[in-house]
This record gives C-alpha cells, sequence and structure tokens, in this order.
C-alpha cells in the first residue's frame, strides 16, 4: 500500500510459493538386480495425497498529481502424486509368483485459489498498473499390481488383482487490475496463465523390455478416473475524466484429464501372454473449464481503449487396454 502527495511512486506485491504432498505405499519394492519373488499373502495397499493452496497479492497506490506505478505477480505451483503397488522390481532377471490377492487403491487432490489485485490512482497524472498470475495445479496417480523393469522376467499369477486410481485438479485464478485519473493517462494489464491437470495410471501387470513370460490365472478389475476443472478470470478497468484510459487482459489457459487403464502387458521384444481369468477394465476422463477476460475503458473527454485474448485448450483422454504385447509380439492366449 503506497499512498503519495506529489511524486514518481512505484510498488509491486510478489506471492511466490509451491505446495507439494506425496504419498508411497509399496507391498514388496525389490531394488536388486537378479531376484525370485513369491508371495501368498494378501496385500492391501492405499496413498492418498492432498495439496491445497491460496495465494493472494494486492497493490495498491495512490497519489494527488505525479506518475504511480504498481504490479503484483502470483506465482504458484501445486503438486499432489500418489502410488501404491504390489510388487514392483529393479531391471533384471526376474521370477514373480502371486498367489495372494491384491487391493491397491491410490487417490490424488490438487486445489488451488489464486488472487491478484493491482489498484492504482491519481487525481492529475499517469497511474499504470499490472496484474500477472502464473500458476500450475497437477495431480498424478499411478496403481501398479505387478511390474517388472527391464529383464527376461516370468510373471505367473493366480489370484484377483484389484486396482483403483483417481485424481482430481480444481483451480481458480482471478486477477483483477484498475487505474483512474481525473486528468492524465490511466493503463493497465492483467495477464493470466494457468495449467490445471490430472493424470491417473492404472496397471494390473506389467513387465518391462525383455522376453517375458506373463501367465494369469485370476480376474484382474482395473480402474482410473481423471477430473479436472479449471476457472480463469481477469477484469482490466481504466478511466480518465479527461485523457487515455487504456487497458488490455489476457489470458492463457490449459486443461487436461488424462486416464489410462492396462490389464496386462509384456512391454517391448519378443513376449508370451497366456490369461485364464476376466479382465475388467475401466477409464474414466473429464475435463471442465471457463475462462472469462474482461476489459472496461472510459473516458469522458479523450481516448479509451481496450482488448482481451483469450486462449484457452480443454482435454480429456482416456484410455484402456486389455492385453498388449511388445514389437515382436509371440502371442496371447485368453
Amino acid at each position: 500500500l503506497q499512498l503519495i502527495r506529489e511524486v514518481v511512486g512505484f510498488a509491486a506485491a510478489l506471492a511466490d510459493g509451491a505446495t507439494t504432498a506425496l504419498a508411497d505405499s509399496i507391498a514388496v519394492a525389490d531394488e536388486e538386480g537378479d531376484s525370485s519373488i513369491s508371495n501368498s499373502g494378501v496385500i492391501g495397499q492405499t496413498a492418498t495425497s492432498t495439496a491445497t493452496s491460496v495465494s493472494v497479492g494486492v497493490t495498491v497506490q495512490g497519489a494527488a498529481e505525479g506518475l504511480v506505478a504498481g504490479a503484483t505477480l502470483v506465482d504458484g505451483n501445486t503438486a499432489a502424486a500418489s502410488t501404491a503397488a504390489g510388487i514392483t522390481t529393479a531391471a533384471g532377471v526376474h521370477s514373480v509368483g502371486n498367489s495372494g490377492a491384491m487391493t491397491l487403491t491410490g487417490s490424488a487432490t490438487a486445489d488451488s485459489t489464486k488472487v491478484d489485485v493491482t489498484l492504482a490512482g491519481v487525481l492529475t497524472g499517469v497511474a499504470a498498473g499490472a496484474s500477472l498470475i502464473d500458476s500450475q495445479t497437477v495431480s498424478s496417480t499411478l496403481i501398479q499390481g505387478i511390474l517388472t523393469n527391464a529383464g527376461d522376467d516370468t510373471v505367473t499369477n493366480t489370484a484377483a488383482i484389484t486396482g483403483t486410481a483417481t485424481t482430481v485438479s480444481d483451480s481458480l485464478s482471478v486477477g483483477i487490475d484498475i487505474q483512474g485519473t481525473l486528468e492524465g493517462i490511466g493503463a493497465g494489464a492483467v495477464i493470466s496463465d494457468g495449467t490445471t491437470s490430472g493424470v491417473a495410471a492404472a496397471y494390473g501387470i506389467s513387465t518391462a523390455a525383455g522376453a517375458d513370460t506373463l501367465d494369469n490365472n485370476a480376474d484382474l478389475t482395473i480402474t482410473s478416473t481423471s477430473t479436472v476443472d479449471s476457472t480463469e478470470v481477469t477484469v482490466g478497468i481504466q478511466g480518465a475524466v479527461q485523457g487515455i484510459g487504456a487497458g488490455a487482459a489476457i489470458m492463457d489457459s490449459q486443461t487436461a484429464a488424462i486416464a489410462s487403464t492396462s490389464l496386462l502387458d509384456a512391454g517391448g521384444d519378443d513376449d508370451t501372454i497366456t490369461s485364464a481369468g476376466i479382465l475388467s477394465g475401466t477409464a474414466t476422463a473429464g475435463a471442465d473449464s471457463a475462462s472469462v477476460g474482461v476489459t472496461i475503458q472510459g473516458t469522458a473527454e479523450g481516448i479509451a481503449a481496450g482488448a482481451a485474448l483469450t486462449k484457452a485448450e480443454t482435454t480429456g483422454v482416456a484410455e484402456t487396454t486389455g492385453i498388449a504385447g511388445g514389437d515382436a509380439f509371440g502371442g496371447a492366449l485368453n
């Protein structure tokens, strides 16, 4: 807050912060090379992460005569990530046998609110200001029943695997820029650049590169859901009783929801997959965005000019894969 009588004044406010939440829950993690793993116990893993942020920046300037200028910058990242897994291995040659039922649940929620306000006023002279918002709101969830990394692996599963991956991202950005003068120039700009995304990935049994043999004799029920909602509002108001009132409102927003479900995936190379269980996979992605840019300029005597530019991209992608092999896929029987 800066109030002056007759001088040149400048003020700025900065709100900069990062909010991150991480959650990992893995039952069996083999981080060595070649190994043999046998599990017969029931596995239940849950990972939940929630990140919430609120950022507010305000700049107020006033003068009886002269030049006043103000700027407010709100820059913040909000991220939540969760991973829940049954059995995972590092690169190498592995033999994995599982006869224990698995229930894996992962959820990540990211919620952000950004408010940016710049006010500048002068009776006679120049009032100028800018409001800037740069924000990223991201949530991601990864579910893995059985995962073996690169190498020639053999995986045998005889127990049901149920996995659910859920992500929710919600963002609200409001930028307000107001300048006014009785006689002179009132000019300002409000700019908002925001990304809101959610990625939910759920895998039943998967192996990476290598000549793998995957034998499944149980039901797999794998679900991924991603929900993303973003709202951006920019308002620029400039006015002069006598003189020039000019302003611009610029907005660039990206909103994306991605959900991916895979039941049996043997990765690259020469693979053999057999399955005698029921394979049930669901992927749901919902992306919703609203972008509003408003500029208001006025003068009783003089020039009033304004521009509002809004660019918004909204994407929703949902994909489900039942059985997938590599480039030299040996074959599958289900």
